[in-house]
């Protein structure tokens, strides 16, 4: 897993959105947090709150991370309505077992305000396409990769606030803000 990380930061330079305006002095989601919180400090939110499926990354992110984290997922969080200010998305959605739309819309009925989304980006090229669906086949267990078009189709409800895409040899790191419409 961690080889996987360097090689794919290797292959993809990027640089990040600021997080710290959407988090500072807020309570925040991380779904599928993973073994630990990635892209951002964890003193900026007020309250940081973070599930995975993983019973490992669990263990280990609560012995090395601030915050209180639990088993979850995505298409069922145990929080009332508008509950976060924010909540983060890493590098999940490709990986649900179920519909992206299912977990968006269960994420944005917790989320007050911002729904911060960090993705993979299939691409229209139809020869980079097929060496993106061979190297995620391989280094991936992801189930839905989304083209440009269908991101934004599944963004339709939101505003999207930032929308960058980047990623060394096929542009293929999605980052998104989405503002949640009042």
């Amino acid at each position: 897993y961690n080889l996987k990380r360097k090689l794919c930061r290797g292959l993809n330079p990027w640089s990040t959105l600021n997080l710290e305006k959407y988090l500072r002095a807020h309570q925040v989601l991380n779904v599928g947090c993973g073994d630990k919180n990635y892209f951002f400090d964890e003193s900026w939110p007020d309250t940081l709150i973070g599930f995975d499926v993983s019973h490992t990354f669990i263990a280990h992110i609560r012995q090395n991370s601030t915050g209180s984290y639990y088993i979850g997922s995505a298409d069922n969080i145990p929080f009332p309505d508008d509950y976060f200010d924010t909540s983060l998305i890493f590098f999940v959605l490709h990986h649900l077992p179920f519909e992206m739309e299912k977990a968006i819309q269960e994420i944005k009925r917790v989320t007050k305000h911002y729904i911060i989304i960090y993705d993979h980006k299939l691409n229209d090229q139809i020869f980079k396409r097929i060496i993106q669906r061979i190297y995620w086949t391989i280094f991936d267990s992801g189930r839905q990769y989304n083209t440009i078009k269908e991101w934004h189709t599944l963004f339709e409800d939101f505003e999207i606030m930032d929308e960058r895409y980047m990623g060394g040899l096929f542009d293929n790191i999605s980052q998104f803000v989405l503002k949640i419409k009042t």
